[in-house]
């Protein structure tokens, strides 16, 4: 039975280490190791998919465009970099994102590419996620007695992670800076750039890693 269990966590293990190396190899660099944007989109994407498109136009992102509606080789691209259906599908650099959510594409951009594909006005906001030399804090907006505040207060707690929490209802300013963000619920969390809505274990630890 032991060795039953050793054999299991070591599958396990090397299918999570398998997993990691391909989620890796296919980031999206060109051959001097810049960082490239694919977006792929199908026929009905409608509104999101052209929204996004517009977004990386406005920040001046060059991105190729593969409409899997087209070709089976950009269903197969698509596949290549972890995509599934849910348009767009949009790579840039390590990040990965599905579906269109402005501040989490924002976020994204200016992780990959730098505080040139921010605003003026959002790099004010989200200077405030890095300390004075310029590394990645955690910041939490959040409310006193919200259910999913208190369990992120716990998950930081048992992880030893210190973050700033910053009350909605308690502090103007930081009020004023969560409508500013388009914040809809809490809590919402920054790791420097990186936008985390509500309370999600899994995107956590995967923001954590920047820290």
């Amino acid at each position: 039975m032991r060795n039953l269990l050793i054999i299991i966590a070591l599958a396990f293990g090397g299918y999570k280490a398998y997993d990691h190396y391909l989620e890796a190899s296919t980031a999206a660099y060109d051959e001097q190791g810049n960082p490239i944007t694919l977006v792929f989109t199908y026929d009905g994407c409608g509104k999101y998919c052209e929204n996004a498109i517009q977004l990386l136009k406005k920040r001046r992102i060059d991105f190729t465009e593969y409409n899997i509606s087209q070709s089976e080789e950009n269903v197969r691209l698509m596949k290549q970099y972890g995509g599934k259906r849910t348009m767009p599908y949009i790579v840039t650099g390590n990040r990965k994102l599905t579906g269109f959510e402005k501040n989490q594409l924002v976020g994204a951009l200016a992780e990959v590419h730098g505080e040139d594909a921010l605003t003026r006005k959002e790099k004010n906001l989200l200077r405030k996620n890095f300390d004075d030399n310029g590394s990645p804090i955690v910041v939490m907006y959040a409310t006193e007695k919200c259910g999913y505040c208190v369990k992120a207060r716990a998950y930081f707690k048992n992880e030893g992670i210190a973050y700033v929490e910053r009350d909605i209802n308690q502090d103007r300013a930081a009020s004023r800076d969560f409508k500013a963000l388009q914040g809809h619920g809490t809590p919402l969390i920054y790791v420097g750039y990186r936008r985390v809505n509500g309370f999600n274990e899994r995107a956590l630890d995967d923001a954590l890693e920047l820290l």
